[in-house]
């Protein structure tokens, strides 16, 4: 319900956000609801995905455009005759004045030819008046065109008019990324001419020969793919780049307006491999048009370079050599390898003239007048499938003489050598066999298809495959449609029926005239999606059984077959409902509106909106964990992957301590009661040991403190030795548990447990490993299974606490002092989850934050040190933004707020005049803790005071820094521990260790500065400033900023490096430090100079004399924080 109300407002800010041209929308055409066709799963970049995930991709790649429908029409870019005429206009005066200019400098020459220089100047002058002449008259011929048209437009005559069935009237249409990528399929003629390629530059434009803006000043940000393929201007920058690429004498930097190029193409490209439809006429061009095949010649390439591989036992025979040894008619006696060898060779000349013939599909030759045949698939199908024969038969007979050999070679030199040979010859015809493999599903398929069903590829799943090789795991739609040849090992009932339900979806979905059209383009969609599970789910042992014929045990890689089979349609659709949800974007929402309300927490309304805040904050914090559920659903890791997660994650902490400190008050009784039942119940045991025996000595400090009145009162002391006798049975199974976990369980590859009861290694670095993984399996062993119990406990004592103690107003008391918890934990939350809800939404080259699901990196792929170490390091992240949190907050105060003059009581005037006796009390340990501003007791004056609210915020902020020290220690250690693992050291001075490492020793220094009195309370709001900065360091400039200064170079955690966003976060961290600033010269301005204090006469004891001179607003609930 929360979500349906947040949905329309939030939707709102988008649009208005994202609004466009004011251009009234034409009536909508019937939607059909494609759901089935994006719950479809596909196979790209590393992973299964659902169909929808894969549009969206697609979608922003090509439109910049990926989660929200795209809205396109053809108005606007059918009312540029006059934009156009005008830049004719502007270009010929350009090349005029070019002319003039050039005439000048011949007139003024004094070289010997300047005369006939002037002469082809003056040329130029007059060619450029007259095509200046021929521009000014096209401009004033379309002018009066256009106005005589009265603004409408003869869509009937116009570019459009093939577009027109989508676009009626050219009106806009809102495309959804599924419902796009279903018509690029089904009718991409007509889309050759909508413009939805994005290209918002003027120079790219421009040099496209395109008008950046209409004839009514709308701005033009897409282009057609007609626009593209047939751009003669494209392909000579092209070519001109390469060249200037290739005579560069150091390494080649393209400059600004190469760069969006590339990205102009890049995007075309992705557009034309999705859509790739493989009866097109074959061709290659630099400029993909329909039907390229660029793989298929890079394929053939490759075979040319197999051929000219020297043999490593003979570099003076390569493999072709050896080929055609065999292949020579004086072998055919000697050798059963001959025929297949002459095959192979005859089907290599084959497959030469197959690439030559694509290449030059669209080049002319000289004397050339009759147009070329097209090449088409079926004259290229023949030559490929005799290639992949030829090459599986060639395998099949090298491996029988080099068995039969095996048996009759000696040991000698020559033997061997032959042997070797044969070895060789051998892999390299496998090594041919899967390039032909590859030539036949080029035929198929570009890169960035469609996949949508397992292939029958051994040479994809193994083990050792080269990720250089792009082998296909997963078969494209067209090769589902098109090739009998490749699906031979499919059901062919299930193949045929996919192929009907394609031709049936297609059929209905571009007949938008019918009056059945969303039911019949409904009902196929589901035959689709069933027949391609079918097709799917039944190849899978067909798959495993090739994967053991064609691969050696040690090549087989049981996991990637798990991986890459056809998935389940839970998890296909827990990523669809992720992917529609956004939900952290409600996260976002959540956390704003808690803000909101603890903002508003005054007066009346304090305790109301406090508490619909703490709430707000609640339910927030349980909508992230249901977002980061689905996201481990369908990742199957912890959900720390990537930068995206932690900056979600981050802000999910803040959130979590903001609640717990802010609640500490009421729970803290439950808490402790429940930490005090899970104790050893040690006491009659250490009690019953005589007096002077030193055991007891020893075992003294294993006692429990004595019960307290108020738990006595909730049950007797015998009750409670009775539940911590049962509890304490409970922990020694857990402690066993945890024990053999981590240190007898198999947990790697064999069999080693995470922590090793003796080192592994004996040297320096094994034994500093095996100490600390011991004392931390110690400690884990020891504290885990208390911690877990206390808190199963603390569930029932907290609510047994509210209902019988009778501090209950006390305790909601000081909850209620602790609101400044709620604003900084809320505002650092919403702060966070802005970003992650909307920053993957700009449009930007270099995306920082990518929400996407990509495949783990192998260093990561451990959920257990995943879990352990890098969720603790990211809550160390959150609890250090917490603090900065309470830092900005207490800096406004100090910047804002109303200092005020000092107060004294005149009888005790004469003990602050002095020096301060040691003294004891509340004062003194809140001064311990920081929550309080150190007094100046220097004669004669004092200083003005900092407002009132600046000394709790200090001491809350305090607070959320020891967690963030603990965090941070925790992490880093557990961090070297995996470390070790991975790269076989535990500390190696990488610079994300190194900046983890500063970022702990600065919250060191903040806390124990505060501690030994080095500076006082604005000193330690300074800090959490100085603190964050780091964390921002460690966080994102290691991996982000770091790249650039070192040229990619940041050690081993290069994994997790990437690009953009660098000049916001440094205007943010540099935002901070202004305020710092203005708060720093606001407070030195006001304390500087010392002042009379008022008098008071009221007779105070000197503890609150000196609580009265700092003004400390807030007493800790028994130094419980």
């Amino acid at each position: 319900m929360l979500a349906k109300r947040l949905l329309p407002g939030v939707l709102l800010l988008l649009s208005v956000m994202t609004a466009g041209a004011a251009e009234p929308e034409a009536k909508p055409i019937a939607k059909p609801n494609l759901d089935a066709w994006a719950h479809i799963p596909v196979y790209h970049d590393g992973r299964v995905m659902p169909l929808e995930t894969y549009a969206n991709l697609v979608k922003d790649s090509v439109c910049n455009k990926e989660k929200w429908p795209i809205s396109i029409n053809l108005t606007d870019y059918a009312q540029v005759e006059v934009s156009q005429a005008k830049q004719a206009v502007k270009t010929a005066e350009t090349e005029l004045e070019d002319a003039q200019k050039l005439l000048a400098d011949a007139e003024a020459s004094q070289a010997e030819d300047a005369a006939h220089q002037a002469e082809v100047a003056a040329t130029v002058v007059k060619t450029s008046e007259a095509k200046l002449q021929a521009a000014e008259a096209d401009l004033a011929k379309v002018v009066e065109k256009t106005k005589a048209a009265e603004g409408k437009i003869d869509w009937a005559n116009s570019e459009y008019a093939p577009a027109l069935a989508m676009f009626p009237e050219g009106k806009t249409q809102k495309w959804s990324s599924s419902e796009i990528l279903l018509s690029w399929l089904s009718e991409s003629k007509k889309w050759e001419v909508v413009p939805f390629i994005y290209c918002p530059h003027e120079k790219v434009r421009a040099m496209l020969g395109l008008v950046s803006f209409n004839d009514h000043g709308t701005r033009l940000q897409y282009v057609s793919p007609r626009q593209l393929a047939e751009s003669e201007e494209l392909q000579e920058y092209l070519k001109g780049l390469q060249e200037r690429a290739r005579s560069a004498s150091g390494e080649f930097k393209m400059n600004d307006l190469d760069e969006r190029v590339q990205q102009l193409v890049r995007a075309y490209s992705i557009y034309r491999f999705a859509t790739f439809n493989p009866n097109e006429p074959l061709n290659y061009t630099e400029v993909l048009q329909p039907g390229s095949r660029s793989t298929l010649v890079k394929r053939v390439s490759e075979v040319m370079q197999l051929t000219q591989k020297k043999s490593g036992t003979n570099e003076d025979r390569s493999f072709i050599r050896l080929l055609q040894t065999f292949a020579a008619p004086e072998a055919a006696r000697l050798t059963s390898i001959h025929p297949a060898a002459s095959a192979t060779m005859n089907s290599l000349e084959n497959m030469m003239q197959l690439a030559a013939q694509v290449v030059n599909a669209n080049t002319p030759q000289p004397g050339e007048s009759i147009p070329r045949k097209p090449l088409t698939l079926e004259d290229a199908r023949p030559l490929v499938l005799e290639f992949y024969q030829a090459a599986t038969d060639l395998e099949k007979a090298i491996s029988v003489e080099r068995d039969q050999i095996e048996e009759f070679l000696n040991d000698s030199e020559d033997g061997q050598k032959l042997y070797d040979t044969f070895r060789e010859f051998h892999y390299n015809t496998k090594e041919l066999r899967r390039l032909a493999f590859e030539c036949h599903t080029a035929l198929y398929d570009e890169r960035h298809g469609l996949q949508v069903t397992p292939a029958m590829n051994a040479w994809a799943l193994s083990r050792n495959r080269d990720p250089a090789h792009a082998s296909e795991v997963w078969f494209s739609l067209p090769t589902v449609l098109y090739s009998d040849e490749l699906m031979e090992a499919f059901s062919p009932v299930q193949v045929k029926a996919t192929r009907d339900a394609w031709k049936a979806l297609t059929s209905a979905y571009v007949d938008r005239s019918a009056d059945n059209r969303v039911e019949a383009v409904e009902t196929a969609e589901v035959q689709l999606a069933s027949s391609l599970r079918s097709l799917g789910e039944g190849i899978d042992q067909a798959r495993q059984e090739l994967v053991s014929e064609e691969l050696s045990a040690a090549d087989q890689d049981p996991q990637l077959l798990a991986v890459t089979a056809y998935p389940p349609y839970e998890i296909i659709h827990t990523e669809v409902t992720y992917n529609r949800l956004t939900p952290f974007l409600y996260s976002f929402a959540l956390a704003l509106i808690g803000l909101t309300c603890y903002s508003l927490s005054f007066g009346k309304m304090h305790r109301p909106m406090f508490w619909a805040g703490t709430l707000m904050m609640a339910i927030c914090i349980g909508w992230t964990v249901y977002g980061f559920s689905l996201r481990v659903g369908v990742t199957g890791w912890a959900p720390v992957t990537n930068m995206y997660e932690t900056v979600v994650f981050v802000p999910f902490i803040v959130a979590l301590l903001g609640l717990w400190f802010l609640l500490l008050p009421l729970t803290w009784s439950g808490i402790s009661d429940g930490w005090r039942l899970a104790a050893w119940p040690l006491n009659p045991l250490v009690n019953a040991i005589p007096a002077g025996n030193p055991v007891g000595g020893y075992l003294s400090g294993l006692k429990n403190p004595p019960l307290t009145k108020e738990q006595t009162d909730k049950m007797p002391a015998y009750s409670w030795a009775i539940l911590g006798g049962v509890m304490s049975l409970v922990r020694l199974g857990l402690m066993a548990f945890v024990l053999w976990f981590l240190a007898f369980a198999p947990y790697a590859d064999g069999g080693r447990s995470v922590v090793s009861l003796w080192p592994r290694q004996y040297d320096a670095n094994g034994l500093m490993v095996w100490a600390v993984a011991f004392i931390c399996l110690v400690g884990a062993v020891w504290f885990l299974p208390r911690m877990l119990l206390s808190l199963l406990a603390s569930l029932v004592f907290i609510p047994w606490n509210w209902a019988t103690s009778s501090q209950i107003s006390k305790q909601l008391k000081e909850t209620y002092a602790r609101h400044p918890f709620g604003i900084a934990s809320a505002g650092a939350a919403a702060f966070l989850f802005f970003l992650a809800a909307f920053v993957p939404l700009l449009p930007t080259d270099q995306p920082v934050l990518n929400e996407n699901f990509s495949p783990l990196q192998p260093v990561l792929r451990s959920n257990f040190w995943l879990t352990i170490h890098v969720l603790t390091i990211v809550a160390s992240y959150g609890a250090g933004f917490l603090a900065w949190g309470l830092g900005i907050v207490a800096l406004f105060y100090y910047t804002a707020g109303k200092y005020r003059d000092p107060k004294v009581h005149a009888v005790s005037a004469d003990i602050l005049g002095g020096a301060v006796p040691q003294r004891k009390g509340p004062y003194v340990e809140q001064r311990k803790s920081g929550s309080v501003e150190e007094p100046d007791t220097d004669a004669p004056g004092f200083r003005r005071r900092p407002p009132e609210a600046c000394s709790a915020l200090a001491g809350y902020a305090y607070r959320a820094i020891q967690v963030a020290v603990l965090l941070l220690a925790a992490g880093t250690i557990l961090g070297g521990l995996w470390a070790d693992v991975s790269w076989g050291r535990f500390w190696g001075w990488d610079p994300k260790e190194v900046w983890a490492l500063i970022s702990f020793l600065v919250y060191v220094a903040v806390l124990h500065g505060r501690f030994a009195g080095w500076f006082n309370n604005f000193g330690l709001i300074a800090g959490t400033v100085f603190g964050a900065t780091m964390i921002i360091m460690s966080w994102y400039g290691v991996n982000f900023a770091l790249p650039k200064l070192a040229d990619g170079n940041v050690g081993l955690h290069s994994y997790g490096t990437g690009a953009g966003g660098l000049e916001y976060v440094a205007g943010f961290v540099a935002l901070n430090w202004v305020l710092l600033g203005i708060a720093s010269a606001r407070f030195w301005y006001e304390t500087s100079d010392k002042v009379e204090p008022e008098q008071v006469d009221k007779p105070l004891k000197a503890e609150e004399i000196l609580v009265e001179h700092v003004e400390a607003e807030v007493v800790e609930p028994g130094n419980k924080a």
